[in-house]
């Protein structure tokens, strides 16, 4: 082979090499090659959430029986009482919020997805609050108690074997043990509701106070008979539901609702709630009708009213106008600053009658739990969900959401909000092409140029094995070669396992595997 045709089967033996090493970025430029970006859109027009600026669910109708305070009475200066019937949905809700402690009733939102917002927005609703109030409790040990079997008569007993807690004179509430051989009954809990502010300790200034709910509890050991009365621990707490207004800030994200209520507030328009009497029946009425100052939902006689109604507050509409990036207005939300959220008159007196059925199973007897011997005994159902209940705080504040929602449910009004979609796109980087094209490119220059050098050398395309020399023999000049070396035994010449010999003379010889 004449050194030109070297020099060129050398250099292309480089570019082969320089192929093989480049050719390792093959893959890696392919798959940069296309990407999937995710983008979020929204639609302002994918979600909406309903609120309420007034309730008017429920049903009442005249009777000759007159509701005072907790009690049923006849007539009272000519007024009659009232029958009412409680909205469904009201029911469901009250009755979830006191029994479910997992599963909340929320807002029947629309959605077009699973991600969707919503902006702030003021809605009426029901606020919950629960106090402590052991601190108000008497204890005494009186040495004389009631005979069971004769309520007339008194029984003397030591001080020391009996313990008494009482709420008086805040709240009529007593719990006394007798510590005897012959105890049969033990009271656990006793329980009064009300919707009177002032027949409640932290609730005596509330005018929006729809019932409050009252209780001294021992620990459950005692009626379990794993502690005597004296070492039992006793506490008292009390827990009110309010009308009010919530700012919430609502969202739902991979199909899961939350929402977040800021600043509750609760104010009763002045002149609202006022008793709708003529002249001749107010100046007749001896009841407190209420004033511009002092009118709560509660009241001791049943007399008919308008609406009652409440307002927004100033910080309410700051955060309605004023929120970070957003930029609310009445034509946005429905609402305006003067705003007033309306409750009527059979709304509130069925769901507060409502309440008050829930724990009172007879009049003049109040909610308690008991074990009788062995049983442990409940005045109603619901007595047994609170006394069981792990925190009254939280049931109560489930009551109050799952009110709240039943409210917003109830009304056509509806808040814009704005549906998120996740989408997923094929994106193609054109310039991560380049390289595996220049590889190709030069591959193919490299085989063209191959097969040229190789034709032109005369050598047969096989491939790169001995079974080319096996068939074909070796070129002319290795075999000249060889006949000048012919006298040696041993061509050292092995590739793949295979041995090349040369035999016989300088004339004849001839190479043999």
């Amino acid at each position: 082979m004449d050194p030109q045709a070297k020099n060129i089967s050398s250099k292309l033996a480089s570019l082969g090499a320089a192929l093989t090493i480049l050719s390792l970025t093959f893959d890696p430029f392919l798959q940069l090659l296309v990407n999937y970006p995710a983008e979020n859109h929204e639609d302002a027009n994918g979600a909406s959430i309903p609120y309420a600026q007034g309730y008017s669910k429920g049903e009442e109708r005249e009777s000759g029986v007159l509701v005072i305070g907790n009690e049923s009475t006849t007539d009272h200066n000519g007024y009659h009482g009232t029958e009412t019937t409680p909205d469904s949905q009201m029911v469901a809700a009250i009755t979830n919020g006191l029994w479910n402690m997992d599963f909340r009733q929320e807002p029947e939102y629309n959605c077009l997805g699973s991600n969707c917002t919503w902006p702030l927005h003021v809605s009426l609703a029901v606020c919950s609050s629960c106090y402590n109030i052991s601190s108000y409790l008497n204890v005494s040990h009186p040495s004389d108690v009631v005979d069971e079997d004769d309520p007339n008569a008194a029984v003397s007993i030591s001080p020391e074997d009996n313990l008494k807690y009482s709420l008086e004179p805040h709240i009529p509430l007593t719990i006394t043990n007798q510590e005897t051989e012959s105890s049969y009954q033990k009271e656990g809990m006793i329980a009064i509701g009300t919707s009177l502010p002032n027949a409640t300790i932290n609730f005596q200034h509330s005018q929006t106070l729809l019932f409050a709910f009252a209780m001294i509890k021992a620990a459950d050991q005692y009626l379990a008979n794993k502690t005597t009365w004296a070492e039992t621990p006793v506490e008292a707490v009390e827990c009110g539901l309010q009308l009010c207004m919530n700012t919430y800030f609502s969202s739902l994200e991979n199909g899961k609702y939350s929402e977040t209520i800021l600043q509750p507030h609760s104010e009763r328009v002045s002149t609202s709630w006022r008793a709708t009497l003529s002249e001749e029946q107010q100046n007749r009425s001896s009841t407190n009708i209420g004033t511009d100052n002092w009118n709560p939902i509660g009241h001791e006689y049943y007399l008919p009213r308008a609406d009652f109604q409440l307002q927004l507050s100033a910080n309410q509409t700051a955060i309605f106008f004023n929120s970070t990036n957003q930029t609310a207005s009445s034509q946005d939300t429905g609402l305006s600053p003067s705003a007033n959220f309306n409750v009527s008159q059979p709304a509130i007196d069925s769901t507060i009658a409502y309440l008050h059925s829930l724990f009172r199973t007879e009049p003049h007897k109040e909610p308690n739990v008991a074990a009788l011997g062995d049983m442990t005994h409940y005045t109603s159902p619901s007595t047994q969900a609170l006394y069981n209940s792990p925190s009254l705080n939280s049931t109560f504040k489930n009551i109050a959401h799952d009110m709240s929602s039943a409210i917003r449910n109830s009304n056509n009004r509806t808040i814009s909000g704005r549906h998120s979609t996740y989408e997923v796109k094929i994106a193609v980087s054109w310039g991560f092409i380049v390289v595996p094209m220049l590889i190709c490119v030069l591959d193919l220059l490299f085989l063209l140029a191959a097969m040229w050098q190789t034709k032109k050398a005369g050598v047969p395309l096989w491939k790169e094995n001995v079974l080319a020399a096996a068939v074909w023999g070796l070129d002319g000049e290795t075999k000249e070669q060889a006949r000048m070396d012919w006298d040696c035994k041993k061509v050292g010449v092995r590739d793949g396992g295979w041995t090349v010999q040369f035999r016989g003379g300088r004339e004849r010889g001839e190479l043999v595997g």
